[in-house]
Parts: C-alpha cells; sequence; structure tokens
C-alpha cells in the first residue's frame, strides 16, 4: 500500500508496553512491538505511528526511546482503552481520516471493550484491525465460572463489554458446555461473537492464527486484498523463514 492513499498510512498501537521485553526463562532483554515497527526496513513507508498506554512511566520510557532513535514521526501518548472517546479525541490529534490505518490491540486478558475498535473504526473509517484475544488463558481461566457462578461478576463485566453482548454467558448451549467444561467448542463460540460484531460495523474477512496454546491472534478487515496481504505476511516467520504452503 505505499503507493496508495498519497503516503499516508499510518500504525496505532494499544497496550504497547515501553518497547521491550524480557525472556522470563533465559533473561534475556529483547524489543517488543512498538520498537520492532520503529526499526523495520519498511517504517519508511508510515506517515504516523501512535503508541498508546495507560501508564505514565511506561510512555516516558517508550518515548525517550523512539527519541534515542532519533524516529521524528512516532509518539507514545497516555490513554485508557476504558475510556474510548479520550483515545479517539488524541488519535484525532495526530491522525487524519483520509488514510490507510493498522491497529494493533494488545491487551494481557480479555478486558478490551468493542465499544472501543467501534470507535476507532468511527474515527478511522480505513483501518484494520489486528487483535490479540487472550483465548486460552484469561478465557480458560475464567470463562466457566463467568457462565456458572453469579458471584463471578467481575469476568461476568469484562466479557460482556469485550464481546458487548451478553447472550454468550447465558446462552443455554455454552452453559451446558461450560458445565462440561468443554472449553474448545466454548473458544470457538467465543470467536464468532467477537466476528460477529466486528460484520456489524463493516467487517467482512478474518483469519485468527493462535500462538503456542496461549492466545489468537485475529486479523480483520473490509476488503479481500487485506487478507491477501496478511497471508502473505504470515507466511514469513519472525526469523525470515518462509513456509512451503
Amino acid at each position: 500500500m505505499k503507493y496508495k492513499w498519497g503516503g499516508k498510512l499510518n500504525y496505532i498501537e494499544i497496550c504497547s508496553g515501553s518497547g521491550r521485553c524480557i525472556n522470563r526463562q533465559m533473561g534475556e532483554e529483547f524489543n517488543g512491538t512498538a520498537l520492532s515497527i520503529i526499526e523495520h526496513q519498511a517504517y519508511v513507508n508510515l506517515k504516523k505511528a501512535l503508541f498508546i498506554d495507560a501508564d505514565e512511566i511506561v510512555i516516558k520510557a517508550l518515548n525517550n526511546r523512539i527519541k534515542a532513535r532519533g524516529i521524528l514521526n512516532a509518539k507514545a501518548i497516555l490513554g485508557n482503552y476504558f475510556n474510548d472517546s479520550d483515545i479517539c479525541m488524541k488519535i484525532g490529534k495526530e491522525i487524519t481520516n483520509d488514510g490507510l490505518n493498522l491497529v494493533f490491540i494488545d491487551p494481557t486478558d480479555c478486558s478490551i471493550p468493542f465499544q472501543l475498535v467501534r470507535s476507532i473504526k468511527k474515527q478511522l473509517t480505513n483501518t484494520d484491525f489486528i487483535i490479540n484475544l487472550a483465548s486460552m488463558t484469561d478465557f480458560n481461566r475464567n470463562v466457566c465460572n463467568a457462565i456458572l457462578n453469579p458471584g463471578f461478576s467481575k469476568s461476568v463485566k469484562k466479557y460482556n463489554q469485550f464481546l458487548d453482548n451478553s447472550d454468550y454467558l447465558t446462552n443455554p448451549e455454552n452453559i451446558e458446555l461450560a458445565e462440561l467444561h468443554k472449553y474448545e467448542e466454548l473458544r470457538n463460540k467465543f470467536r464468532i461473537t467477537y466476528t460477529d460484531n466486528l460484520r456489524k460495523i463493516g467487517y467482512k474477512y478474518f483469519e485468527f492464527i493462535s500462538v503456542n496454546k496461549f492466545y489468537d491472534i485475529l486479523f480483520a478487515t473490509e476488503h479481500e486484498k487485506g487478507l491477501e496481504f496478511w497471508r502473505k505476511a504470515t507466511a514469513i516467520r519472525f526469523d525470515g523463514q518462509r513456509k512451503l504452503f
């Protein structure tokens, strides 16, 4: 897309972190997604990159790292994903609604309200999403209690906001699956419910990639070409190795 949209290609990351991560087993430090983006050779094709996190210390650290690399068209800003209007206002000050945008939402659990996705789509019309669904960590730990235990109110509220739908937790079929601890079937229905909501705001093409039995990466786009590009990109591993098929 670098030859399209008049060069107005933007990247937005929510729950960005500070740009650096630590491998718990090896104790090694490595780039998180924010620094991986701005250090990538294709970064020159982006007009703007915004990194949003709710922690002031994290934002300061990431801005320092961006500055140290001499990057002038990237910025980390403070934003709480429960306040979609504030996040969209801040995005609107940085990015005009006449380009193509890729938004990566990367929480550690299923706590991002779907209202945020809806609001970003309204703010930036031409937007593809990559969304981390913690469908095999947070979901496995809490979904059965959320369905079967009325006292599990925090998880009930979280999933209802995440899905923008209270029917999932009260659906008789899902109650039966929860009683039988059929997590895979519950996960499939969870994915379907989420993509059904994305369809309501204009998305037509989806693909899930499961990562190390921890979470799903969901790609959502309005256009078939977006899915074609996604599949070409994900056919290349982080180390440059390509898939055979």
